[in-house]
């Protein structure tokens, strides 16, 4: 049997990855790192009319996934990419190594999809980004197997998920 991931667990994770930003010395990272959990946390919460509000991301950015190779073009594919697809997926553990061009990373993905199914993912992903630390594209290379948890209830309602991060969200937004 799997224990429930909770709201409290997916803001510790977010945690973890706002402590990361804060402790590198170069600002380009800083920014990188602060772009990329800005991005992912508006995603986890729901907002997604707010994913580009905050300067996270260029004019015309990219989502690329490598195991179906779905593009998804421009901010507002992507808004209603999240809005639309219905899965709820949380970076519950990752590692990152910065370059002058953004970063890689590995993570693991837990994703509550539609039908009410838990499933948790390795994967890699490529945050490329401009001299600002703006997201110019983003790639996702999951591995080939996805361990299937079964059937779990999501850690808590969109509004309720909203609410829980949304002091981490501030937080974040203000990051220097």
């Amino acid at each position: 049997m799997t224990q429930q991931t909770s709201t409290d667990d997916i803001r510790r994770a977010f945690e973890r990855i706002e402590q990361d930003a804060l402790q590198r010395d170069a600002a380009f990272e800083r920014r990188a790192l602060r772009n990329y959990l800005l991005h992912t946390l508006l995603t986890v919460a729901g907002r997604h009319d707010e994913l580009f509000e905050y300067d996270t991301a260029v004019a015309d950015p990219d989502y690329v996934f490598f195991d179906n190779g779905r593009r998804v073009q421009g901010r507002d594919a992507i808004a209603r990419y999240h809005r639309d697809e219905g899965v709820l997926s949380v970076p519950i553990d990752q590692r990152v190594a910065m370059s002058h061009w953004g970063f890689a990373g590995e993570q693991t993905l837990e994703a509550w999809l539609p039908d009410g199914t838990l499933r948790r993912t390795r994967c890699a992903f490529v945050w490329r980004c401009d001299d600002r630390g703006r997201m110019t594209s983003l790639r996702f290379y999951p591995a080939a197997r996805h361990e299937s948890l079964g059937a779990a209830p999501r850690p808590a309602g969109g509004a309720t998920l909203a609410k829980d991060l949304a002091p981490l969200v501030e937080r974040v937004r203000k990051m220097q």
